[in-house]
C-alpha cells in the first residue's frame, strides 16, 4: 500500500482504517515519492519507508503483485533512470477522492473514486467480515469498489515477486526485516561529513527532542531523512512536495496560529 497526502487530508478517521486495511492484509506501507506530510505514523508496525525518487529505487521497493495507491497525487519518481517502476504483471488498485489523481501515472485496473473515508471503510469491511472468499455479496456505493472486492484475494494472497508471501500475518512479520533494511540504507548512503553532524545524526537528534511538536520542513534531503528517522504521527509533519528556500519560518508561525498550540512549540 502507497498512502499519499491526499489521506492525510482526509482526516484522521481515514487514515485510521487504511491503518487496518494494512493490517488486516498483511500490506507493508510506503508513502508516496515527495510527501509534504505524514498520512500513516511512522512508528506504525506495517509502514516501511518512503518510496525512493529514483525511477530504479522505487521498482525494487514496489517490486510486487498487487499495488494499491491511496489518496496519492505524486506516486511518481522525480528521476528517471530507465526502468519501468511497475511490471504489467501487477494488478493496481487506486483509491483517490479527486479523479484526477486516478491513473494519470500509471495504468490502473482498479480505480476508485469517491470519499476516501468511506470507499476505504468499505473495503476494509469485506475485508475483516469475509475476507476474499465472497466480496460480491457485499454492497458497493462506491464505484469502483466492488471490483476491488473481486480482487481482494489478490491482497491477501501470496506475493511472489516480493518474498512476502503466505498469510497474512507471515507478511506482518517479514514488514519488520523490510524497514531495518530500509534504515540501513539510508545510512550507508548518507554521505560523509568533514566532522560536523551528518544528516542522519541531525535527524536522531530531533528524534530525541521532538514529541508532539509540529515539524515544519522545506529541505528536499533532509525531509527525506526526517520523514525515516524520526518518529512523526499523522498530521505532525507540515512542508512542501520539494523544497524552498524561505518556506519554514513563516510556515512555522502560520503552522502554529493555525494549530493553536498555545505552549506547545513548533519545531523549523
Amino acid at each position: 500500500m502507497v498512502v499519499g497526502n491526499r489521506l492525510s487530508h482526509a482526516g484522521e478517521q481515514a487514515v485510521a482504517k487504511a491503518e487496518r486495511l494494512a493490517e488486516t492484509v498483511g500490506a507493508r506501507i510506503h508513502g508516496e515519492p515527495l510527501m509534504s506530510e505524514v498520512s500513516v505514523s511512522t512508528d506504525h508496525e506495517n509502514w516501511v519507508s518512503t518510496l525512493d525518487n529514483t525511477t530504479s529505487g522505487m521498482a525494487e521497493e514496489v517490486d510486487t503483485d498487487t499495488i494499491a495507491f491511496v489518496g496519492c497525487s505524486t506516486e511518481a519518481p522525480a528521476f528517471f533512470t530507465g526502468k519501468p517502476v511497475i511490471e504489467d504483471s501487477a494488478t493496481v488498485i487506486q483509491v483517490g477522492g479527486d479523479a484526477g489523481d486516478v491513473s494519470n501515472v500509471y495504468p490502473v485496473d482498479v480505480p476508485v473514486v469517491g470519499q476516501l473515508s468511506d470507499a476505504i471503510g468499505q473495503i476494509l469491511d469485506a475485508a475483516e467480515r469475509d475476507g476474499p472468499d465472497e466480496p460480491s455479496e457485499h454492497r458497493e456505493t462506491t464505484p469502483g469498489v466492488g471490483t476491488v472486492l473481486e480482487v481482494i484475494g489478490q491482497l491477501v494472497g501470496t506475493s511472489e515477486r516480493s518474498g512476502t508471501g503466505g498469510t497474512p500475518m507471515d507478511r506482518i512479520e517479514t514488514i519488520a526485516e523490510k524497514r531495518r533494511e530500509a534504515l540501513a540504507a539510508i545510512e550507508a548512503n548518507a554521505p560523509e561529513t568533514d566532522g560536523r553532524p551528518s544528516k542522519p545524526e541531525l535527524c536522531r537528534t530531533v528524534d530525541d527532542v521532538v514529541d508532539n511538536e509540529v515539524l515544519v520542513v522545506e529541505g528536499i534531503t533532509t525531509g527525506f531523512m526526517l520523514r525515516e528517522l524520526v518518529s512523526i504521527g499523522h498530521d505532525q509533519l507540515q512542508g512542501l512536495k520539494s523544497g524552498g528556500l524561505g518556506y519554514g519560518f513563516p510556515a512555522a508561525v502560520g503552522a502554529a496560529v493555525a494549530e493553536d498550540h498555545g505552549k506547545e512549540p513548533v519545531t523549523c
